[in-house]
């Protein structure tokens, strides 16, 4: 029995040393894991996530796309960086294209450029130019950069970062499609429309795959001049019209050894465009009211667009323009007429935005738009196409180097199911950088300061600008946040103006006019009570943005 124990106390002995010298060994281990892992969160960078700030979509094979109409792109990638690296391109920020299609694509005006940010060390921007995002489109080519960093010094490898990214716009819509009745008994149904503006075609939806009418599926080709053809060996019912012959004043369509004519209350005008954009479709149903027809084109990602042609469909308003201070921009409308208004739009990192503001009568119309630079008033080279929904702002190429403009001309229409598109109507602009001042520096609205009457307006928060009763004018000026004083860095251009006289947070019923929208605040204060302390507000619009300022006001007896 003695035996015995001496046995199990030995057993547990060296159960007990062996515990030890495993924890013992654990510990180290756990020690070691967590030196490490600070040193590397405390020591080392890495790219951890990424932004791509615009609107995507995913198409066949889960290929995620980004559109050449929000060109141009800037991707962020945002880094790990305790230590605050410097990468240098080529050294320590070594960059390549995962397709050699891209890489051929970027070059010159069109070069994708990745730099690390110079405000914010732990932000990689990759900007793609405008230029390159059309060379890729249809999506068969990724524009991904592959990103690896090492250490500046060491050269010591910290990884390298990828996505999965394309470009591919939606296809553009039918145009101008009508359901007009034949000449038979009793009428049959008949589709006049017109494929996209050859230019979108030819520079951006080339890989269009088929066009559905109704559901019938038709397989289509677009060639380099923007010309769509169908597949030859099959019966096709749809028909590339020649020689169309439209009447305004009726809507009446002669085609052929035939009339085709509106239906119903339809005020619906069809367009005759070209013989090898205008589309011609017998759909052999008896017309009626309420009968419609689904129109859709579909590209190799399976993206689409689709339009409804109504048989007694009522025709929409045309597309008008304004900035995003809601001020209207000169455009011309289908006829010619013009509406005056602002000829030139500012912006910065390379986009102005303009606003295409829906008809009344369909404020939830789809909006397409064509850009083109201008060359002296005449339609230049082709920039650009997309559409959006409802009252939205669209980007226009805006140069980025003070003193300089860009001048491009815009051509929308407005498109809602189940009623007849709009004409087309037409705005000419010119675009410059909006954060400049005069003597070649750039501000963006944050860094504005307001001078009221020649003096800081910061100082009349503390101690209230002081007024004979009476008639008052107060010029305002804007100027850099750096300026000593109001005739310094003066900011000449882009600024918006909106002021207001305040009491008691209302506005003043004692003063005329208690507001205004000019760069000279003038008004008359002979009714005001002088033991009252007003507040002029100062709204600055600059650039699309605003900022307030307040400036305190007391007045006296003359």
């Amino acid at each position: 029995m003695k035996k015995l124990s001496v046995c199990a106390f030995s057993f547990l002995l060296f159960l007990a040393v062996c515990i030890i010298f495993s924890c013992s060994g654990l510990a180290g281990s756990f020690n070691q894991d967590v030196h490490e892992y600070f040193d590397m969160m405390t020591n080392t960078a890495a790219i951890e996530k990424h932004d791509i700030p615009v609107a995507t979509q995913t198409g066949s094979g889960g290929r995620l796309c980004i559109s050449s109409a929000d060109g141009p792109v800037t991707v962020s990638y945002y880094l790990r960086n305790p230590k605050l690296f410097k990468f240098t391109e080529g050294e320590s920020l070594i960059h390549s294209f995962v397709d050699s299609e891209a890489q051929a694509a970027s070059t010159g005006a069109n070069k994708v450029t990745v730099k690390q940010s110079q405000s914010d060390s732990s932000v990689i921007d990759v900007k793609y130019p405008l230029g390159f995002l059309r060379e890729m489109e249809g999506g068969e080519h990724s524009i991904a950069e592959s990103i690896n960093i090492k250490h500046p010094y060491s050269l010591e490898d910290f990884g390298t970062y990828s996505i999965s990214l394309y470009c591919n716009s939606a296809p553009p819509l039918m145009q101008g499609g009508v359901c007009l009745a034949d000449d038979s008994s009793p009428s049959k149904a008949v589709l006049f429309m017109n494929l996209p503006n050859k230019d979108s075609l030819r520079y951006i939806h080339k890989d269009l795959k088929y066009l559905k009418v109704d559901g019938r599926r038709f397989e289509i080709s677009v060639d380099d001049s923007g010309v769509v053809s169908f597949a030859s060996g099959t019966t096709n019912p749809v028909k590339i019209a020649s020689a169309v012959s439209s009447n305004p004043a009726d809507g009446s369509i002669v085609y052929g050894s035939h009339t085709y004519s509106r239906f119903g209350s339809s005020n619906a005008v069809y367009s005759y465009i070209d013989s090898n954009t205008s589309l011609f479709y017998e759909t052999g149903d008896n017309l009626s009211l309420g009968k419609s027809y689904t129109v859709e084109l579909v590209d190799n990602l399976g993206f689409s667009s689709s339009i409804i042609i109504d048989a007694s469909a009522n025709q929409i308003g045309e597309v008008t323009y304004q900035n995003q201070n809601g001020e209207t921009v000169t455009y011309t409308d289908s006829q010619g007429a013009e509406t005056t208004g602002l000829n030139t739009i500012y912006g910065d990192e390379g986009k102005a935005y303009l606003v295409l503001v829906p008809p009344a009568d369909a404020p939830d119309a789809v909006l397409s738009y064509r850009i083109y630079k201008s060359n002296t008033g005449s339609l230049g080279d082709f920039v650009v196409s997309g559409k959006v929904n409802g009252k939205k702002s669209i980007a226009v190429p805006c140069p980025e180097n003070v003193g300089e403009a860009g001048h491009y001309i815009i051509k929308a229409y407005a498109h809602k199911n189940l009623y007849a598109d709009s004409a087309e109507s037409t705005c000419i602009i010119e675009t410059k950088p909006s954060t400049y001042f005069g003597n070649g520096g750039l501000v963006s609205v944050d860094d504005i300061m307001v001078w009221v009457d020649g003096i800081n307006s910061t100082e009349y928060s503390s101690s209230p600008l002081q007024k004979t009763k009476g008639s008052v004018s107060l010029p305002l000026v804007a100027t850099s946040a750096s300026a000593s004083n109001s005739s310094q860095d003066v900011i000449t251009e882009g600024i918006t103006w909106n002021w207001r006289i305040l009491l008691s947070g209302n506005v003043s019923n004692t003063i005329t006019p208690s507001s205004g929208n000019s760069s000279v605040v003038s008004f008359n204060s002979s009714s005001c009570n002088t033991d009252y302390i007003f507040v002029l507000e100062i709204k600055v619009i600059y650039g699309g943005r605003e900022k307030v300022f307040y400036c305190n006001m007391k007045f006296t007896n003359p």
